[in-house]
Parts: structure tokens; C-alpha cells; sequence
């Protein structure tokens, strides 16, 4: 009974011992279910991830890798294990200057470091890849129940083991090509648009530029109507002012010459009747005869009224042959200046709405040389030349300043050399006149030959 009884209490000691000890055993074993379990949460989450993410150890050697190792054709999970990470992702390559290579030493020569990244255009994967990694503390994958120890097996099923090889580097690769191509046509779309833009503003500013050029020329244009305008009404102003002043000239000098002729000759001829009615015959015919010579001033003073209106000659022979009597004319009439006459040129050489134009010119230069200039020589030269007419009235008088005769001209009233140059662009011609007080008068036009008709 005592035995019993002690054999009883020896087995409730062991029980009571033994207690503590299978608590434990059940912590245990739910705390490595807990920690399976989050590992195979982990390595399921991280084999969906797109990114290849790999754990490797001190030399680089892969202690874990995602499932898109096989995604991206690199090799199977299980095969890859202990394999080196460089031979992995570029099987083959020998390259010194490789970019993973590179990051790889530079992990090894500072192990210090605890993030490293860089991007570039993988050639063997070819992907536009960042690699970043991330160096992984001793602690973090420590076993609870046995401190040192790391867990570094990959795939949940098979049994866990421990191993000496240690987690040193988290790498994630990201596969950014689609990004980069992305930025890429960003970038490309953002030069283009900026090259359209700045080729549309430089035809914005070169259509500005040409609309100011067509206003400015438009404005200048118009102001140059104006002036036309305001010339051609002061011109008009002036020509009818010097037709009445034609007219009242023309009427005086039939009033004083031809009038007053007319009217000697009808009272001579009738005293002369009044004479032979009475029978004085003798006498009669002598004062007849005196009247002849008067006849024949008066018959002079119309021709030249006349020709100063327009030549009869210049209808009937021609600019040529109106020139030359001109300028007999005026030898005749200036006996003092010397009047010379070069005449390069054939009668259907001049068109002929040019011969009134010519004449009038030449008159008009020669009028001034003449009672302004007070010249001794002038020179008359009209040339058919093979690209040009070129008529040309030269004196030796005393010269003056266009500009301030011009002007003074248009205040006064008269025509002179406006009249001239008027006369002369109407037609077609280029004018010019160059003078120099004291130094003579050139008088000069010329007509292109080009496009013009002779009849």
C-alpha cells in the first residue's frame, strides 16, 4: 500500500515536471507554424510581384528568388540556388565594364553601405532595368529558438534547414522598359511639340513682320496717293492758270501786234481808196505799197503766235525737221547766243505721241537757258540710242539749285521745270536736271526704248 502510494506520488512528480516542458514543445510548434506560415505568405506574395526580387549572400551567391526568374526565361527556382547572381541574370557574359558586374564589386569593395541603385539598358535581359538593393541586418532573419541561425531556404515545401550562408542582400530588379519607352516618347513628344511651337512662333513673327511691312507700305502707298493727289490738283491748278495766262498772252500780243497791224492796214487801205476815188491815183498806189511790208510783219507775228501754240511742222515733217527750224528759229530771234543742234536719230526712230513731248521739253529748257540763264551756248541733242531715246539740253548760263527753283516755281505759280518733269514722267521718261549756281544747266530724258510703239 505504502509502495503504491509512493509509486503514485513519483509518477505525478514526473507529470508535474514534465508539464513545463510540453508547454513548451507546443509554443515551439506554434510558433514555427506561425513563422511557415508567414513565409509562405511572403514567398506568395513576392512570387506575384512583377519585379524579380532575389536575397543573396556575402559573395553574391542567390539564397532566394521570386517565381519571375522563370517569367523572365533566367532558369528554374530550384536550379538557381547557390548559383552566382551574375551568371544567373548574364549566363555568358565576360564583359569587364558590365553594369551588374559593377554593382556587384562595388557592394563586395564597401560593404558598408546599406542602398544602392542605378538604371541602364540591359543588352542581355533586353530590358531597360533598375536594380536597387538593399543590405540585409543579421538580425532580421534570426530563428527564435536558436540565436545565429538564419533561415534561408526558399521553397516552403521542402523541410526547413539551417545553413551557415547568411542573407546579406535584398536586390530588386524592375523591369522599366515600358516606362523609359514611355518618358522616352514623353521626352520625344515634348521636343517635337516644342520645335512646332517655336517653328510656329517664328512663322507668327515672320507673318507679323510681313503684315508691318505690307501696312507700312500700304501707309506709304497711301500718303504717296495723297501727294499725287495733292500734285496732281496743284498741277491741274497750275495748268489751268497757265492756259489763261496763254490765252491773255496770246490775246495781248494780237492786241498789240496783229490787232493793231490789222487795224494800220485797214485804215491805210481805206485813206488809200478814199485817194484814188478823187483821182489821185499815183498816190493811192504808193501808200498800197507801203502797206506791203506791213503785211508782210503782221503775216511773221501770226506764224510765230503760231508755232509758239504748236509748229504746224511737227504734224506735217516731224520732230526732226521741227528742231532744226526751232533752232534756226532762235538764232534768228538771239542772234547774240549760239544755238547747236545734235540730232542723233531718225524720224521713225520717235514714237509718235513722244515728238509733242520732246518739243515742248526743248522749248521750254531752251526758253529758260535762254531769258533765265542768261546762257551764250546751247546745245540741243536728241539720240536714238539701242536701249534708249535720249534727248539732252545743255547751256552755259549761270546755273541755279533745282530744288529751291522747283519750289519756287510751284509758289509762284508757274510751270517751268515742274512742267518739264511732269511732261516727261507722264510719258514714260526718267528727268533729271543738274545745275550748280554759276556752273550751267543740263536738262536731260530719257525713254526706255523697250516696249515702245513707234506709231
Amino acid at each position: 500500500m505504502e509502495d503504491s502510494l509512493n509509486i503514485e506520488g513519483g509518477a505525478q512528480g514526473t507529470l508535474a515536471r514534465a508539464q513545463p516542458l510540453r508547454e513548451q514543445l507546443r509554443r515551439l510548434g506554434e510558433e514555427f507554424r506561425l513563422v511557415e506560415q508567414a513565409k509562405l505568405e511572403w514567398e506568395v506574395t513576392v512570387d506575384s510581384l512583377p519585379q524579380l526580387v532575389v536575397i543573396v549572400d556575402e559573395h553574391f551567391n542567390i539564397l532566394r528568388v521570386n517565381r519571375t526568374l522563370e517569367r523572365w526565361a533566367l532558369g528554374g527556382v530550384r536550379d538557381v540556388l547557390g548559383r552566382a547572381l551574375h551568371a544567373v541574370v548574364h549566363p555568358g557574359c565576360n564583359r569587364r565594364q558590365c553594369d551588374l558586374l559593377q554593382f556587384i564589386r562595388h557592394w563586395q569593395i564597401t560593404p558598408l553601405e546599406s542602398q544602392r541603385a542605378y538604371e541602364a539598358m540591359d543588352t542581355r535581359l533586353r530590358r531597360y532595368v533598375r536594380i536597387e538593393g538593399f543590405r540585409i541586418p543579421e538580425s532580421d532573419l534570426l530563428r527564435p529558438d536558436e540565436p545565429g541561425a538564419v533561415i534561408s531556404q526558399v521553397n516552403p515545401r521542402q523541410p526547413l534547414r539551417v545553413s551557415e550562408r547568411r542573407p546579406h542582400v535584398l536586390l530588386v530588379l524592375t523591369d522599366v522598359t515600358e516606362l523609359k519607352q514611355a518618358e522616352d516618347l514623353r521626352t520625344r513628344g515634348a521636343v517635337e511639340l516644342e520645335r512646332r511651337v517655336e517653328q510656329r512662333t517664328e512663322e507668327l513673327l515672320r507673318s507679323n513682320q510681313e503684315l508691318m511691312r505690307v501696312i507700312v507700305e500700304r501707309e506709304e502707298a497711301s500718303q504717296a496717293l495723297k501727294e499725287s493727289q495733292s500734285e496732281s490738283k496743284m498741277l491741274s491748278a497750275q495748268l489751268q492758270t497757265a492756259q489763261e495766262r496763254e490765252r491773255k498772252r496770246i490775246a495781248v500780243e494780237l492786241h498789240d501786234s496783229v490787232n493793231q497791224s490789222l487795224s494800220a492796214i485797214k485804215f491805210s487801205i481805206g485813206h488809200a481808196t478814199q485817194i484814188a476815188q478823187r483821182g489821185q491815183t499815183d498816190a493811192a498806189m504808193q501808200m498800197l505799197d507801203a502797206l506791203v511790208p506791213m503785211v508782210q510783219a503782221t503775216m511773221e507775228e501770226v506764224r510765230r503766235i503760231s508755232m509758239d501754240l504748236r509748229p504746224r511742222s511737227l504734224d506735217d515733217f516731224g520732230i526732226i525737221t521741227t528742231l532744226g527750224w526751232f533752232s534756226r528759229e532762235f538764232s534768228r530771234l538771239y542772234q547774240e547766243v549760239e544755238i547747236v543742234t545734235l540730232l542723233r536719230a531718225e524720224e521713225e526712230d520717235i514714237p509718235v505721241p513722244l515728238r509733242t513731248v520732246i518739243y515742248r521739253i526743248t522749248q521750254e529748257a531752251v526758253n529758260n537757258a535762254i531769258k533765265h540763264g542768261k546762257a551764250a551756248r546751247v546745245e540741243i541733242s536728241l539720240a536714238a540710242l539701242p536701249e534708249v531715246i535720249e534727248l539732252a539740253i545743255s547751256d552755259n548760263g549761270r546755273g541755279f539749285d533745282p530744288d529751291e527753283a522747283v519750289s519756287r516755281k510751284r509758289l509762284e505759280g508757274g510751270l517751268g521745270l515742274g512742267s518739264m518733269r511732269e511732261r516727261a514722267e507722264f510719258s514714260g521718261a526718267a528727268f533729271e536736271v543738274r545745275s550748280l549756281p554759276g556752273r550751267g544747266c543740263v536738262v536731260q530724258a530719257q525713254w526706255a526704248r523697250h516696249g515702245l510703239a513707234v506709231r
